[in-house]
């Protein structure tokens, strides 16, 4: 699987097996088409951290200085997001119900129409946002923040052990198996009644985590880091590069793929790794 690219990459979601996207420096927007990756005119220079569709016509990107691009199935077109702050995490629940986060506290919210300033009375940086629905929605970030939107309004959510790390991601099955990992090789979990850490077995940075269902969860970070979660226990997967991963993406039957830095691509089946490019490919 060459790619033929070499700038890093930060963020990746797909709209099937065949339709995935990932996006990172200086505007690189990448896609598979189920046979080969190909470079996409994004039309901006800015580095992009985040990318989520609802649809193979309906995708969003998100970056730097507010920057936000919307895909229509055809090309890639500039949004106005009313913010100059840093955008690190898009997710939504529909085409017309969509949240990127970001510096500062950021928050803002695109119904269909527009991109609107959510007030959340918090300047903590988010990093990371994922929701089991429209009224069950997370955003994490530094300090350990966690917050969480009812449907009605976003509150801070309290962790029974409190932990200090920076927060990078957030995913989960359902609304009562969701988890969150950050600096230090810090996983939380929420388990619909609570938010507990869970033990570590890493303490490298995690960057990215993604569900793909509740007996298949894994997390990514520096220094090649890769973990899965098998409903009971996390392992280490091997890697045979020392490549720092941004983020992960898959879906259920298909195999997951995780972004990083700039160099190569791996294609790991089992504890096999081989390499090839800038995309981590995880053949289960």
């Amino acid at each position: 699987m060459e790619s033929g690219f070499s700038l890093g990459l930060k963020g990746i979601w797909g709209a099937s097996a065949t339709d995935i996207y990932a996006v990172g420096d200086a505007g690189t927007i990448l896609k598979y088409n189920g046979t080969r990756w190909s470079a996409m005119d994004s039309g901006t220079t800015e580095t992009l951290y985040g990318v989520w569709g609802s649809s193979a016509t309906d995708a969003y990107a998100v970056g730097a200085s507010g920057t936000i691009l919307k895909y229509n199935g055809t090309r890639w077109s500039a949004m106005d997001s009313g913010s100059s702050k840093m955008l690190f995490g898009v997710w939504g629940s529909s085409a017309t119900n969509v949240y990127a986060v970001g510096e500062s506290g950021t928050i803002i919210k695109y119904d269909g129409t527009r991109w609107s300033a959510v007030d959340i009375g918090s300047s903590k940086m988010l990093f990371g946002v994922w929701g089991s629905s429209a009224t069950d929605v997370y955003a994490v970030g530094e300090s350990g923040t966690i917050m969480k939107y009812d449907g009605t309004r976003w509150t801070a959510i309290a962790v029974q052990n409190p932990v200090t790390a920076t927060l990078q991601s957030v995913s989960g099955s359902s609304e009562n198996d969701i988890y969150a990992v950050g600096s230090s090789g810090t996983v939380l979990h929420y388990n619909g009644t609570q938010w507990d850490t869970m033990n570590k077995i890493s303490s490298a940075p995690l960057k990215g985590v993604f569900s793909i269902s509740d007996k298949e969860t894994y997390a990514v970070g520096r220094e090649a880091t890769v973990l899965r979660y098998n409903g009971e226990q996390w392992s280490v997967m091997k890697s045979c590069s020392q490549v720092h991963f941004e983020g992960i993406w898959g879906l259920p039957g298909e195999k997951p793929y995780a972004v990083g830095d700039a160099g190569e691509i791996i294609l790991q089946h089992n504890s096999s790794p081989t390499i090839s490019g800038i995309i981590l490919l995880l053949l289960k």
